[in-house]
């Protein structure tokens, strides 16, 4: 896989082989600048606070999903 497209884990080099990095690129992927669809006004507003944490920018609305993707 090209390095580009491998941005957020290729801080750890060859260390730990592909296919842990991938699945932790598919990860992080889901939190770090993709923006998700709110529940409540449909925006893709949506950014994670924390583990599970949810805030749309837009309304402001507040809510619980899973940790990585908005479900």
């Amino acid at each position: 896989m090209p390095k580009e497209k491998m941005r957020t884990v290729k801080r750890f080099g060859s260390k730990f082989g592909l296919k842990p990095r991938r699945r932790l690129n598919e990860i992080e992927g889901g939190y770090v600048g993709r923006l998700q669809n709110c529940t409540k006004c449909g925006a893709k507003k949506v950014s994670r606070i924390e583990a599970g944490i949810w805030q749309c920018a837009k309304c402001k609305h507040k809510f619980a999903s899973n940790a990585y993707r908005v479900s």
